[in-house]
């Protein structure tokens, strides 16, 4: 039997950022929505200046994901989640739900509703999203990607 991950989320900073591209490169999200590994490098860059992005570090003080949220997003009212990723050799692991709980814990101390978008073609991370209690609340065609839906999933607090 495996034994249980143990992690500790803190503010990402700049020594994470290699770490946190192995999350997104190579992945569909990495593949489809940034042309380069320095495109990536540069978007985590930027919400660890801004303070946006949170990452999962394990005992052995390594990045095992990352997420980059806003709590003004959705509206400038309600958090949105914009990115969570997780390190190939960390998946299936309860870190997805670690850095999920995390945005929830935070976001509902600031408003009564949290927001991410998913691609369509993301099957896993609706399913998610869906047992955390998130509801479908809408989509939108070719936001980002032409020929890819985003779908907007919502959940409120309890």
């Amino acid at each position: 039997m495996n034994t249980p991950l143990v992690l500790t989320i803190r503010k990402g900073a700049t020594a994470d950022i290699p770490a946190c591209v192995n999350a997104v490169s190579g992945s569909p999200i990495g593949t489809v929505y940034f042309s380069s590994e320095s495109q990536i490098a540069s978007y985590i860059s930027e919400g660890i200046h801004t303070e946006e992005v949170d990452v999962a570090i394990t005992g052995s003080s390594e990045v095992a994901g990352f997420i980059r949220y806003t709590l003004k997003g959705a509206f400038g009212l309600f958090p949105y989640l914009q990115t969570i990723a997780i390190r190939p050799a960390y998946r299936c692991q309860g870190v997805a739900s670690t850095l999920m709980q995390h945005f929830e814990d935070t976001g509902f101390k600031k408003a009564k509703s949290v927001f991410l978008l998913t691609s369509d073609f993301n099957e896993h991370a609706q399913q998610i999203y869906i047992k955390r209690g998130y509801c479908l609340s809408g989509t939108l065609p070719n936001l980002i990607v032409k020929g890819i839906t985003e779908l907007m999933f919502t959940k409120t607090k309890t």
